[in-house]
């Protein structure tokens, strides 16, 4: 705002408050009165009131303002007004008030009607009255303290509202009730004025309680939203700082974590006059910290004076002398505090301490979910390396134990079937092995991202057609049909990840079909606007793009609905009572999935139990 003194977005409902209080006024003193000249006389006379109560509490306003920039400048430290300055104000007010009522008189003279000495006292009395409402009005909005960003930027709160408004509601009605021009009308007088003087007084005391409270449930609110959002620590610290920026004065901020022995505190997050400090480790014992974890409840110093050296952290000319210190709990278990910390003293307030406790609550629970999620994180990439690890150092071996094992076959293919046999097992094992090797391997680099693909142009028709006429090869039990459009177009992808996928989802649907079973393997081109997408399709793609769709349908026992939804899990297999006699590692379909998903694709299954399953996987149609 150009002129932060003045409430210019307040001057429309002023001016049309003004101007019914006119109205009101100039038509009760016709009604009262029978001189007409009286009645003007009175309107004419408020009406100045109004100019120079408006000038006068623009004064106000500025002097505050011109105040509060030698205040930032000689105690750019300072958070609250001390008592001279509230002195001073008052100063300013009556002052202004009584040049407001020296001008009146000045400008009228002495009426015919009345003597100078009670025109002046009458004045004197508008003036005592609107001195009092100011300075009962100033002194609420700065001790109740309603803004703290507005306290912190501008030593006094805008309180131009407030003065205009006890001038138009008291003034009327003294005018009103003075008409009487008795003693029976002077004590009302006063009476109404002062009765006005309350109700405004608790008007704005309640509506400033009300603004406040709004203001503290909107930033919890934020707060929780914020931080029910973020799984990493170093974007919840400065959320929570800022947080509690809105609702208090901080010089010094902090967030502590304990180790687990109860012995050290380490504090990730150390914010000093806004700047953002290193972390550091310091000892647990004796401290505030200590005191706060072994009790469990939050510590409330307003005026700090023992062991002080403990409150400097970047300053080493400064340190804290209120503190509010607040436990992180997770039910009985206090992981670390948060404290808010100023260089002056008796600033924070019991209410305050409560706002921080709630910030603390929610605050606590963020941050325990956060270093969950960071050691889950760990646990996976160390269990992936080791996965990977032991993958690589097994495929060696095996691959020594596969080779000989086939040269040994070449060898013996001549002699008789006990021999023949037991190195046709080894070999069969050993490329179970190499194959559940290659899966553990592949999910490995899909989880640390280093899963790449050798993407080209491919023809998804031929390739499915090429993996069934093998599968074909390998089995006379099952009867394995192919259905497909006409004519489908390229595609882009990695040849030998997609016949992967497909001798995945073959390998398992003869696995689980009975023998003579038919496995039917359908390929569809879905165009936009196409009133025929499948509805699982619909739910994850935009139809909106040409997508090809590969299904192979088996004609098994089904799978359980409520086991549906989890297939696609590592290591998880449906438990079928019906075929329990049937081996795997749970991997083959998690492979699928990662796999298709890197071709940006979308894999899914469908069953009915005992009417068989269908496995099927989409991939965009790109333009070449």
């Amino acid at each position: 705002m150009l002129i932060p003194w003045l409430d210019l977005a307040a001057l429309p409902e002023l001016l049309f408050f003004v101007l019914i209080s006119v109205a009101a006024e100039l038509f009760l003193a016709i009604r009262l009165s029978q001189q007409r000249a009286l009645s003007l006389t009175a309107t004419f006379t408020f009406a100045v009131f109004l100019l120079f109560g408006a000038a006068a509490a623009t004064l106000v306003q500025l002097c505050s303002w011109i105040l509060s920039q030698l205040s930032q400048i000689f105690y750019p430290r300072m958070q609250t007004p001390s008592r001279i300055f509230i002195i001073f104000n008052a100063g300013q007010l009556s002052l202004c008030s009584l040049c407001g009522g020296l001008a009146v008189w000045l400008l009228f003279g002495v009426p015919l009607y009345q003597a100078p000495t009670e025109f002046v006292a009458t004045l004197l009395v508008y003036a005592l009255v609107y001195l009092v409402v100011n300075i009962l009005l100033t002194s609420i909005a700065i001790w109740l303290r309603f803004s703290w960003t507005e306290v912190r930027q501008q030593l006094w709160p805008n309180v131009s509202l407030w003065t205009l408004m006890s001038f138009v509601i008291c003034i009327p009605l003294a005018l009103v009730v003075a008409s009487f021009r008795n003693a029976i009308g002077f004590v009302l007088d006063i009476t109404l004025m002062f009765a006005v003087l309350a109700v405004l007084s608790y008007i704005v005391r309640i509506t400033l309680r009300l603004q406040l409270a709004n203001r503290e449930l909107k930033v919890l609110n934020e707060i929780g939203h914020n931080l029910a959002g973020s799984l990493a620590l170093e974007d919840l610290f400065p959320s929570i700082y800022r947080s509690v920026q809105q609702l208090m004065p901080v010089d010094v901020f902090l967030v502590g974590l304990v180790d687990e022995r109860h012995i050290e505190v380490e504090l990730p997050f150390l914010v000093e006059s806004d700047e953002l400090l290193a972390p550091r480790t310091f000892a647990l014992e004796g401290t505030l910290t200590d005191r706060v974890l072994r009790a469990g409840e939050p510590v409330f110093v307003g005026n700090l004076e023992f062991n002080a050296s403990q409150m400097r952290f970047g300053r080493q000319d400064k340190h804290a002398a209120a503190v509010m210190f607040v436990p992180l709990s997770i039910g009985d278990r206090v992981i670390g505090v948060i404290s808010a910390q100023s260089y002056a003293t008796n600033v924070y307030t019991p209410h305050q301490l409560e706002l921080l406790t709630s910030i603390g609550r929610i605050a606590a629970v963020a941050i325990n979910n956060a270093r969950l999620f960071a050691r889950e994180k760990e646990v996976l990439r160390g269990r992936e390396e080791f996965v990977s690890l032991v993958a690589h150092e097994l495929k060696n071996p095996l691959a020594a134990l596969l080779g000989h094992s086939q040269l040994l076959e070449r060898r013996v293919r001549l002699a008789d079937d006990k021999l023949r046999r037991p190195v046709g097992v080894i070999i069969e094992q050993g490329d179970r092995m190499n194959r559940l090797l290659e899966d553990l391997l592949d999910l490995s680099r899909a989880d640390t991202g280093r899963l790449s693909l050798h993407i080209q142009r491919i023809d998804l028709g031929s390739l499915v057609k090429h993996v069934v006429d093998q599968q074909r090869a390998l089995t006379s039990r099952h009867q394995l049909i192919v259905q497909s459009e006409a004519e489908l177009p390229l595609i882009n992808g990695d040849a030998l990840r997609l016949t992967q996928v497909m001798q995945n989802l073959l390998t398992n649907a003869i696995k689980y079909s009975p023998n003579g079973g038919a496995i039917t393997t359908t390929l569809s081109l879905h165009q936009p606007g196409d009133a025929l997408w499948p509805r699982r399709l619909r739910k994850h793609v935009d139809t909106a793009s040409r997508w090809i769709v590969v299904s192979i349908k088996d004609e098994g026992i089904g799978i359980p609905p409520d086991q549906l939804d989890h297939i696609f899990n590592r290591f998880y297999r449906a438990r079928n009572t019906a075929q329990t006699n049937l081996g795997g590692t749970g991997l083959g379909l998690s492979v699928c999935e990662g796999l298709v998903k890197a071709h940006d694709g979308v894999i899914w299954a469908e069953s009915e139990w005992e009417g068989g399953s269908t496995f099927s996987f989409a991939l965009p149609v790109v333009p070449h």
